[in-house]
């Protein structure tokens, strides 16, 4: 597995005995409000995603928790297109395995804050979220190379962090399980949020 998911859920489960040297600040994160799941820090950039892709990034769970959204945010529109969001639980190799939820439709049709309605308890662990779609908008992104999750590949010009995955996928519910992806080594990330209802 995954060092950073390792330490992650090593130090959530024992959160109570820790002090401020080791304490995991995501194992103690604000009820209502919106997070990357400690993989992706927000950034002004943005992240044009190709239609009939789906795509999928790391969501780290510190302890058992609740959540009812998914979220993204549409920075460029495609007139009449939409867009599904979902979850996948962690699979082989630290790839997206089966479906959590597929949480539907958003719209990228316009720019904004696009949300669909879940209600998922989560246990400790890693999780991928998802986003398809028939048209290519562009997103928000974050900044990946706070978590290096799936590995680091050396590039002409440096290194870039392989924490995105993706594979072709024409536009439908979510696929369960994710399938066969590839790695996708970038700057930045889909910038895909879940909002926390509860600390379970």
């Amino acid at each position: 597995m995954g060092f950073i998911y390792d330490v992650m859920t090593r130090i959530g489960a024992h959160s109570a005995g820790l002090d401020a040297h080791t304490y995991n600040l995501l194992s103690e994160i604000r009820t209502g409000e919106y997070f990357s799941g400690g993989c992706g820090a927000p950034r002004s950039w943005t992240y044009g995603i190709y239609d009939d892709y789906l795509y999928a990034t790391p969501f780290c769970a510190a302890r058992a928790m609740s959540i009812d959204r998914l979220a993204v945010y549409v920075s460029t529109a495609r007139a009449g297109k939409v867009a599904r969001l979902g979850m996948y639980r962690n699979g082989s190799n630290n790839a997206p395995g089966d479906l959590v939820v597929d949480g539907g439709e958003i719209s990228v049709g316009t720019t904004g804050l696009k949300t669909v309605t879940v209600s998922e308890a989560l246990t400790p662990g890693l999780y991928w979220l998802a986003i398809v779609s028939d048209g290519d908008p562009t997103l928000k992104a974050f900044s990946q190379n706070q978590c290096t999750i799936s590995a680091i590949t050396t590039m002409s010009d440096g290194y870039d962090y392989e924490t995105c995955w993706k594979r072709s996928y024409s536009f439908a519910p979510l696929p369960d399980p994710f399938g066969t992806p590839v790695k996708a080594a970038y700057i930045t990330i889909p910038g895909l949020m879940v909002r926390l209802a509860s600390l379970d």
